[in-house]
């Protein structure tokens, strides 16, 4: 019993480690979209450098499919404490309130920074809420073409994540339950697991590839589903995978005692050598498609091959390096990953405003720009989480909700 106890707790510390290092990577990424050449669409579009072109490219492939795996494989031990109506009703309020108030309150907001950097004038807070309200209750599906109509912006994870939380509770109810088990994983059965979910993954993607045509190489689309669920077609198949996958993992009791297939330099270099041959790949379809050609289908097959199998180098590689130097407890550990999830929430505010602010200093050095917005904003979210939104919870709420009025009144036309 007590071999067992330990063997979980160290599972629970480097898996939030890894959680933890993936959502202050997801704030590096978005402090980078204001200077990439990718993202003119962005809220604050600054100076534009081909380095965070290749940043924002590397950091997409693992971030999401990564926080998917995790948020699965302690999707089990969960259920396990209680009845899945009740796991619901919990995911309903952990991952609903903040969606609301996100999709309703934030999304104004970025909206409305986008609409200043080009038509101060024009740009009003008020006019974009009620814009989010009557786009949602039009629960449309379809494509979103344009940054005008309704979307999630971040908050998208949150709605997918507890679409996945609920179907797994639903499966769980109904009799059609992942059993763990005693029994150890070899590391050659991890791997064919992971071989498989590409190969899978990767099969899924070409065809909804072949379904959307140039527009995936021209730029992943993004689908609304009754305007309750926003996702990218391309990838929602690595998703639920990796959510499946880390459900699996947990019952299967992989890397359990530090069971992890290869070693993190091996599958590190991997990573690089298959994120070199994407670009390449990448940079070589792109041109075909502007040259008004067809695509070969190697050149597609390679691509989602690429794409898909990076994640779980990626992944492999952040585990097993985590379990051999990243497997303690520490006070910055445990405040980094208690507030992970807060960060995340409220990221998104600061990273706009510093970029709104930085953009003003013409004579600022972009990289520096970068830095500013990326530690700034990972300092200002941990500290709301840790001062405010951890403690008091409810008040944090009222306060946003306050905050939100007192924004409609100050940006108002």
């Amino acid at each position: 019993m007590q071999s067992q106890q330990s063997t979980s707790t160290e599972r629970i510390f480097f898996f939030d480690h890894i959680r933890y290092l993936m959502v202050l990577l997801v704030v590096v990424l978005h402090s980078a979209c204001a200077y990439s050449t990718f993202t003119k669409w962005w809220h604050v579009n600054d100076i534009n450098k081909d380095f965070f072109d290749y940043l924002l490219t590397f950091l997409g492939f693992f971030l999401m499919p990564v926080l998917f795996f995790i948020a699965g494989y302690f999707a089990l031990p969960s259920i396990q404490t209680k009845r899945p109506l009740e796991f619901m009703k919990n995911k309903l309020k952990r991952l609903g309130i903040p969606l609301i108030l996100g999709v309703f309150l934030v999304g104004p907001y970025l909206k409305y920074t986008r609409t200043f950097q080009s038509y101060p004038a024009t740009a009003d807070y008020w006019q974009k809420f009620n814009e989010n309200i009557n786009y949602a209750v039009t629960f449309r599906t379809g494509l979103i073409r344009s940054t005008g109509q309704f979307q999630h912006h971040y908050f998208w994870f949150i709605s997918l994540l507890l679409l996945f939380f609920v179907i797994f509770a639903l499966f769980q109810k109904s009799g059609f339950m992942f059993v763990p088990t005693s029994k150890q994983a070899s590391k050659k059965s991890i791997l064919l697991a992971f071989l498989i979910s590409g190969l899978l993954a990767s099969f899924i993607a070409l065809f909804i590839q072949g379904i959307l045509g140039k527009t995936v190489i021209l730029g992943d689309p993004w689908l609304t589903v009754a305007g309750l669920i926003q996702f990218r077609p391309t990838v929602i198949a690595m998703y639920v995978i990796c959510f499946i996958l880390g459900v699996f993992a947990y019952s299967r009791n992989w890397f359990k005692g530090g069971g992890v297939p290869g070693h993190y330099l091996f599958w590190a270099s991997l990573s690089v050598v298959l994120f070199g041959l994407f670009i390449k790949v990448r940079d070589a379809i792109t041109q075909i498609v502007f040259s008004g050609s067809n695509v070969p289908t190697h050149y597609s097959v390679v691509y989602a091959g690429i794409r898909h199998f990076i994640v779980f180098t990626f992944l492999l590689m952040f585990i097993s390096f985590s379990v051999k130097h990243w497997n303690r407890s520490s006070k910055l550990n445990n405040a980094l990953s208690a507030s992970s999830y807060h960060i995340y929430l409220v990221h998104m505010v600061f990273v706009v405003t510093i970029q709104s602010f930085l953009k003003q200093w013409i004579f600022g050095m972009v990289y520096f720009k970068f830095i500013l917005v990326a530690l700034g904003s990972v300092l200002l979210s941990l500290c709301i989480s840790h001062f405010s939104i951890r403690p008091y919870p409810k008040r944090s709420i009222i306060g946003i909700i306050v905050l939100a009025g007192i924004l409609f009144i100050i940006l108002g036309p």
